[in-house]
């Protein structure tokens, strides 16, 4: 399962954490990418526990760069 950038609403974040965890116990590999920004760190603190590999990503977009988070995470 493909996640990206879907960290725009707090309120939502429980039942996305809710979600992440039904498709890790079906075995399934989920890859999360998303923007460094102040408002996904709850999620993201919450969603490491789940991870197998973090990396951060530097990407370049018409000359500006930007910095992405991508977790990997599985049933461990």
């Amino acid at each position: 399962m493909l996640l990206s950038d879907i960290n725009y609403e707090p309120e939502a974040f429980d039942v996305l954490k809710g979600l992440v965890q039904r498709f890790l116990a079906k075995g399934t590999t989920i890859l999360l990418t998303t923007p460094q920004r102040l408002m996904a760190k709850p999620i993201i603190e919450q969603l490491i526990p789940f991870s197998i590999h973090q990396e951060e990503l530097q990407i370049l977009d018409e000359g500006s760069r930007h910095r992405i988070s991508l977790l990997v995470m599985a049933n461990k």
